[in-house]
């Protein structure tokens, strides 16, 4: 079993908000638009596959339940920066006009629906990688009790004799 360290988790949010931003940069719209295809076709892709993906990717790099509840979300509010910033790079111009022309009530659904693809990710990963801080203290040898700060001798859970800490 790996174990992460503890103190990782506003990367974790970060990495969550870098990630819908970087999935908001793909030219998938514009990509399409060329090719001849119906545009939106860019953004289901980007909302319904490359969000969840990154908030998965995020869950099992630090896979803790709690964190990944907010992955989601975080996510999807990087997406739609980036997005909004397409439609207007001068962020000191922006208001809520702006916000409800770019954002969409899919959106909502697709924030809860990584949110739910990433605790079922560190769920899953969770027998192999946890969040914790690796116990390097003495232990029994016979019943694996940890003995920091024993100084008598015997082992206060099973009586076997150990080495004097």
């Amino acid at each position: 079993m790996t174990l992460v360290p503890p103190p990782r988790w506003p990367l974790a949010l970060a990495m969550s908000l870098l990630g819908g931003a970087l999935v908001g940069l793909l030219p998938l719209q514009e990509m399409f638009a060329r090719a001849g295809l119906r545009p939106g076709w860019g953004i289901a892709l980007m909302v319904n596959i490359g969000l969840p993906l990154a908030s998965i990717f995020v869950a099992v790099w630090y896979p803790r339940v709690w964190t990944s509840l907010v992955l989601g979300p975080l996510t999807v509010l990087g997406f739609l920066g980036t997005r909004m910033l397409f439609k207007e790079p001068r962020f000191w111009n922006w208001s809520v006009a702006l916000l409800i022309q770019v954002s969409h009530p899919v959106l909502l659904a697709a924030a809860i629906g990584c949110s739910g693809l990433a605790v079922v990710a560190s769920m899953a990963v969770g027998p192999w990688r946890r969040v914790g801080i690796p116990d390097t203290g003495p232990r029994c040898a016979g019943c694996g009790y940890p003995l920091t700060g024993n100084i008598g001798g015997t082992c206060p859970e099973c009586g076997a004799k150990t080495a004097a800490s």
